[in-house]
């Protein structure tokens, strides 16, 4: 052990599965039974894995929007919160990682709604926690910033490669201070 923080179990940056492609229809879901395969990750010279894992298109790593809670909880990835939010969409449960809590969210039959991002995860367009203002208007030039067009504001981008889903981007200070995966339609965070 080097002394760096790693995250516990399930979802590690540096690791990936293969997703199946779900409906490419707008109102519908990806269901739990969409061919999800996870990939064995290759090892690189240096033991760590080669590939690396992405916030996108259709979830991360083997959550996927739309399962069902059960089954996301079935794939280990999530950790249930200690004194879990009850109110509106469900919060119950977070992703597995070292020291941070970054929640998931579950809105009745729809399933899995929402995975927010955690540090050192990423986007397929390299757009992560602490990224530049600058960053998100290259990668995702459909982002819109209420702020009149100023670096802080809270917005929405399509996410390639998925007909139902969206990055909602928000930025402090010209920073990406919160990133998450949603439904086009998450009614919980609207």
């Amino acid at each position: 052990m080097n002394g760096a923080a790693e995250p516990v179990g399930g979802i590690t940056p540096g690791t990936s599965a293969t997703a199946g492609t779900p409906s490419s229809s707008p109102s519908a879901s990806p269901s739990p039974s969409a061919a999800v395969t996870s990939a064995s990750p290759q090892t690189s010279k240096t033991g760590k894995p080669a590939t690396t894992l992405h916030l996108g298109p259709y979830g991360v790593g083997d959550l996927k929007l739309g399962m069902s809670q059960a089954a996301a909880v079935k794939t280990g990835l999530l950790v249930k919160d200690p004194e879990p939010d009850t109110t509106g969409c469900s919060t119950v449960y977070y992703v597995k990682t070292d020291e941070t809590h970054s929640p998931v969210i579950f809105e009745g039959s729809k399933g899995l709604m929402s995975i927010t991002a955690y540090p050192g995860l990423t986007t397929p367009a390299g757009i992560k926690l602490g990224s530049t203002f600058k960053a998100v208007r290259k990668a995702y030039p459909d982002w819109e910033n209420p702020v009149d067009g100023g670096d802080t504001g809270k917005g929405f981008a399509q996410v390639p490669g998925s007909d139902n889903a969206v990055y909602q981007i928000e930025i402090e200070a010209g920073k990406v201070d919160y990133l998450s995966l949603e439904f086009r339609r998450d009614s919980c965070s609207d």
